[in-house]
């Protein structure tokens, strides 16, 4: 599905139920807000955690469709270099940790809560020399022990801005220019959750098959 496609169902949408236009700025606008929104639910909103269930009802890592859905965003693992503190960076794109490996054994780096720090530094059981670990910080990775030296991280980078580029006609109609056009990487099914999302901030609340829907017949050329 390209962007255009995208822009096509949306504005059908919106017409179809008289909800007026949307502006290339518009549609650029809240086609993102709609992107995040949907990666925020497939990585687990916090607002739908429950107390003593730290849980959300749809969680990245809870079953392998999830994952599966997020597969165009998990680039192969980077290495991260750590220096004398044990911290090294996020990358740029960063958004969520998959797994993370002591390059060295290619074993897994466990991530810590804050709170439990001081139990495995000081564990008999699991000497943290052999068996690392890692917090999360503002600032990027914290390892322990810090002198670990690299690891490699598997990791959900952040979807790229979507675009719908254009040029204008001799009306000054907007017509679409796949150049400087930002495609979306998400498959078909969850760019029509999106599209939902989207829609529903401009005023158009519609279920799923209706968005479905509105894409055949775009696809089709029909009205």
């Amino acid at each position: 599905m390209t962007i255009d496609d995208v822009y096509q169902i949306m504005l059908f949408a919106i017409r179809k139920n008289q909800n007026g236009n949307l502006s290339p700025s518009s549609f650029n606008l809240v086609i993102n807000q709609g992107q995040t929104s949907y990666l925020d639910y497939l990585l687990g909103e916090f607002q739908k955690y429950t107390p003593g269930r730290p849980y959300a009802a749809v969680e990245f890592g809870q079953n392998q469709d999830i994952r599966q859905r997020l597969t165009p965003f998990i680039p192969p693992p980077v290495s991260l270099s750590i220096d004398g503190t044990g911290l090294a960076a996020y990358p740029s794109d960063f958004v969520n940790a998959d797994a993370m490996y002591y390059s060295i054994y290619n074993r897994r780096v466990k991530f810590i809560q804050q709170d439990r720090k001081d139990s495995h530094l000081n564990s008999y059981i699991d000497p943290i020399n052999s068996n690392p670990v890692y917090l999360i910080q503002s600032n990027g990775f914290q390892f322990y022990p810090v002198t670990l030296g690299s690891a490699s991280l598997s990791y959900i980078q952040k979807p790229d801005n979507l675009f719908w580029n254009y040029s204008t006609d001799i009306y000054g109609r907007a017509i679409y220019n796949p150049s400087g056009s930002v495609q979306p990487k998400w498959f078909d099914l969850d760019m029509l959750e999106i599209i939902v999302r989207a829609l529903a901030i401009v005023g158009v609340n519609l279920q799923l098959n209706v968005v479905e829907q509105y894409s055949q017949i775009i696809k089709t050329g029909g009205q």
